[in-house]
């Protein structure tokens, strides 16, 4: 699992949470509902901080030969069962299995094609 424990604006005022700047997100910013999925708004420079991470975590398990998924799902059940304290979470999924089973379906066939 990887996750932002605690809220934080990362400081370079660029808008893309809908503020004009991170003070104001600050101040302004009233998280969503502590039983659903993730609170928010959040910062997006902060949310590329865990796309990094994940990054280096999925690239680590690809260099142990091991196939892997970033799932959204799995960190949003940690968080519901309170097995991991943060705000937003996302999980990596790994199989040494070959594929992970559930993901990598057959494509049906269409008809006529």
């Amino acid at each position: 699992m990887v996750g932002l424990k605690k809220f934080q604006a990362a400081g370079c005022h660029c808008g893309a949470c809908g503020f004009p700047t991170c003070a104001e997100l600050n101040k302004e910013r009233q998280p969503g509902e502590k039983d659903r999925e993730y609170t928010g708004p959040h910062c997006v420079m902060r949310m590329m901080d865990i796309g990094a991470a994940l990054a280096s975590a999925a690239k680590t398990v690809v260099l142990l030969n091991i196939d892997n998924r970033v799932r959204q799902r799995f960190g949003a059940v940690a968080r519901a069962l309170g097995l991991i304290d943060a705000e937003m979470v996302m999980g990596v999924q790994v199989s040494i299995t070959g594929k992970i089973i559930g993901y990598d379906g057959k494509v049906p066939a269409v008809k006529g094609r």
